[in-house]
């Protein structure tokens, strides 16, 4: 009996062991991991967390712990046997991150890890300063730098938005740079600068930077002469200047200069801008006096100029100039800068540059083109036309000799209607109008003027009439003009 019953009890630990083994199968996990950059303000990267249990048709649970690259964790739970998660992480200098997976089932713990590589996200660092120049082509100089961080190629687009709302915009290729960009802006104003870079593979990032405009100081002018035509001088010239676009308070120093008709200068210098300067001048017979300032701020130097007309004093049998539209008392501003700008030889088609060769004994007229500096105008202006007959050269046929002379012709007065008067055009005229040129109407006398001096027996050799053209011959002397020949 004793022999069956352990035969018994063997075979039931045999079975029970066959149970036990058959009835729990081992427990696996199995965990992956990729990231996707996001690179917003509070997320840099999404992770995609994929995970499955094996071995097991019991309930599990799964819990995730993901490790960043400070050593700070995240984790969450789950009860899937195959599942997946995405989680955000913000790493944006990039880094690993490392992730464990525990799963547990029927008592048995099953584990697995995964790390993933996070990628930099892009950053960009941008600085702007700008420098009052106040210049005449532009009021500041800006100077753009900026940095990309964790890319090696970018291409780069900046933006300057002036304070009117205007757009610069500049392109470069570097990840790393620095340019300059010219503002004219003289009365200042907030720029914002506006760089963006996108690499090879689509990733954006874009930064700014502002800086304000000092404004650039301007100069305002004003100039009041005043005849007193004593001794002592003939006018007294008061000057103001107004320096705008300065802080209040803040140091300046104004240079005067004072050029007077005869290029004779005078010179102050101001500090006190509230109080006007005052010059004496001695031009009894008037002119034009030319006015240049220049202030040195701290917001930079401003210039301005001006000019003022100095009535001539009053002198017995002297004749003053008024032009058209002045009447006598009224105050002359300024006088006529008569030039002459052009002379043409016509015998009916021809150009400015006397182009088309002239033929002997065809009526022939001469244009002088008159134009006023000033842009004053003046009507009822002379001129006078005179011919010289140059490079005249002749041999004689019986016993030799010859020579040359140069003889003048005599002197015309302009064909134009108004008894050869005309109104001086501010810009010249118009060509096609005869009456905006004086026109003088060429006899045949100076044709013939060659031969006609020389004997008989004698061959001309060749010769040439010279035209001097003058406009307003007669004066008044105070007004300017030049002469011009032609050849």
């Amino acid at each position: 009996m004793r022999g069956t019953r352990f035969i018994a009890l063997t075979v039931l630990l045999l079975i029970g062991i066959v149970f036990v083994h058959t009835g729990y199968a081992q427990v696996g996990a199995q965990v992956s991991a990729s990231a996707r950059q996001i690179c917003s303000t509070s997320v840099s990267h999404e992770l995609d967390i994929r995970w499955s249990v094996s071995g097991t048709s019991a309930a599990v649970q799964v819990t995730i712990v993901i490790t960043g690259p400070d050593g700070k964790t995240q984790s969450f739970t789950d009860n899937q046997v195959q599942g997946s998660r995405k989680v955000n992480v913000n790493y944006p200098n990039g880094g690993t991150a490392n992730v464990r997976m525990t799963a547990r089932a029927s008592n048995q713990v099953a584990t697995d890890t995964a790390a993933v590589s996070l990628l930099a996200c892009l950053r960009i660092q941008v600085s702007f300063t700008a420098q009052a120049v106040c210049g005449t082509a532009f009021s500041h100089q800006g100077v753009i730098n900026w940095l990309v961080s964790s890319a090696r190629d970018a291409n780069i687009v900046i933006s300057v938005i002036g304070p009117d709302g205007k757009t610069q915009s500049l392109t470069d290729n570097r990840v790393q740079g620095s340019r300059t960009v010219n503002l004219n802006y003289p009365e200042g104003g907030g720029v914002t600068v506006r760089v963006t870079a996108q690499t090879s593979t689509g990733i954006q990032v874009t930064g700014t930077a502002t800086a304000v405009l000092t404004p650039c100081p301007r100069l305002q002018i004003s100039a009041t002469p005043k005849s007193v035509c004593n001794s002592a001088g003939s006018h007294e010239l008061e000057i103001r200047v107004a320096v705008m676009g300065i802080r209040p308070g803040s140091r300046v120093i104004v240079v005067i200069v004072v050029t007077g008709p005869d290029g004779k200068q005078q010179t102050q210098n101001q500090q006190d801008v509230s109080t006007a300067a005052r010059f004496s001048l001695f031009y009894p017979s008037g002119g034009i006096v030319q006015i240049q300032i220049t202030a040195q701020t701290e917001n930079g130097t401003a210039t301005n100029a001006t000019r003022v007309s100095l009535p001539p004093c009053d002198q017995p049998g002297k004749t003053i100039f008024i032009p058209p539209g002045f009447g006598p008392g009224l105050t002359v501003p300024e006088t006529p800068d008569f030039v002459i700008t052009d002379i043409e030889v016509s015998q009916g088609v021809q150009n400015m540059d006397n182009e088309m060769p002239l033929v002997a004994r065809r009526w022939t007229i001469v244009r002088v083109y008159v134009k006023d500096l000033k842009n004053i105008g003046a009507g009822n202006v002379g001129a006078k036309l005179s011919g010289e007959l140059v490079e005249y050269s002749y041999t004689v046929s019986q016993g030799g000799g010859g020579g040359s002379a140069q003889i003048s012709l005599g002197t015309l007065n302009p064909s134009n209607k108004n008894g050869g008067k005309i109104t001086v055009q501010p810009d010249g005229g118009e060509r096609r109008n005869l009456n905006d040129s004086f026109w003088f109407r060429i006899p045949f006398s100076w044709h013939e003027a060659a031969k006609s001096l020389i004997s008989q027996g004698t061959t001309l050799s060749s010769f040439k009439i010279k035209f001097t053209a003058e406009v307003n011959p007669n004066g008044p002397g105070s007004i300017s003009e030049t002469k011009k020949a032609f050849p």
